[in-house]
Formats: C-alpha cells, structure tokens, sequence
C-alpha cells in the first residue's frame, strides 16, 4: 500500500506561502520578539519506551520540526563557508569528517612514536559551549559574520523544556 504524502508547500495558496517565507526570514533574521524565540525554541517532552519488559519510560525533549528546517536551511546554504573556516581543526561538517579524524590521529600516531594519544569522552557539546563565545567567533571571521545576528537570536533564550503545557 503506497501512501501519498503531501508536501507542505503544496497544501499552501500563493499567499499562504508568502506569509510563511515571511515568517521565516523574520525568524532567521532575529526580527521576532525575544519571548517567541523562548518559548518556540523549546522542547515538548514526550515518552519514550525503551522496551516492552522495562515498565519505565524516559522523556526526551522534542524540538519543533520546523524549527529543524529552518535552522537545516541556514547550515545547508552556508556549508562550504564552515568547512572552510573549521577544517582542519573541526570535521564535524566535513565529508567523512569521522574518518579523516580517525586516519589523520592513526598516521600521526604511527609518525610520532614519543607522541600519546588520549580519548576523552566529552559532554554533549551544545550544551556546553559558551554561546557568547560562538557569536563572538562568528562576527569576527569575515566570510561567517553575516550569521552573527541569527546565531545571537536562536543561542540567545534559555529554552525551557515543556510537559504538559507547563515548563
């Protein structure tokens, strides 16, 4: 059984999509209050059964998937300028960063005999990562600052996590 599926854009009249490429541009832009950026840039709790012979149920937080779009949007159109400025420090944006990170750290460790190589187990980076310091790095490289302001608006509320209509 095939389903059809429809794509959100042609469910829309041309109005319609005129008012939400609107809407979006003044979201990515930081042109909307700063309430709306805490309250829509939250998580929605939802249960999570591990499996069926474990009663319990963990929560995850859910963000809204338009929110992903968008902000899949932005990475997308502005890819290469990442890569470009990340590498060779950064591989998370790179094509088969994980096995360039491997080999490179692999042939330097077989290079340099007296060098140690450590794995540390890090912390679930965005949330750890100073948000001043991000912004501060991308109004500084030239060929990135043009998303200073849109990093300024969606790193800037302290998103809660909501359950049941109370945060």
């Amino acid at each position: 059984m095939v389903s059809e599926q429809n794509v959100f854009a042609e469910m829309m009249t041309e109005p319609q999509m005129d008012l939400f490429e609107e809407f979006g541009m003044k979201y990515l832009t930081g042109c909307m209050s700063a309430w709306f950026y805490e309250v829509w840039l939250g998580d929605s709790t939802v249960p999570l059964f591990k499996n069926e012979q474990i009663e319990a149920v963990r929560l995850i937080g859910i963000r809204n998937p338009l929110v992903r779009e968008f902000h899949k949007a932005v990475v997308t159109q502005n890819k290469a300028v990442f890569v470009e400025h990340l590498e060779p420090e950064q591989l998370a944006m790179s094509v088969a960063g994980g096995g360039k990170l491997v080999f490179s750290i692999r042939m330097l460790a077989e290079e340099r005999k007296d060098f140690i190589v450590i794995k540390i187990d890090m912390k679930n980076a965005p949330n750890e990562v100073s948000r001043a310091s991000v912004i501060q790095d991308l109004e500084e490289e030239p060929s990135l600052s043009n998303l200073a302001w849109y990093a300024a608006s969606v790193l800037a509320p302290s998103c809660g996590l909501e359950a049941a209509g109370v945060r």
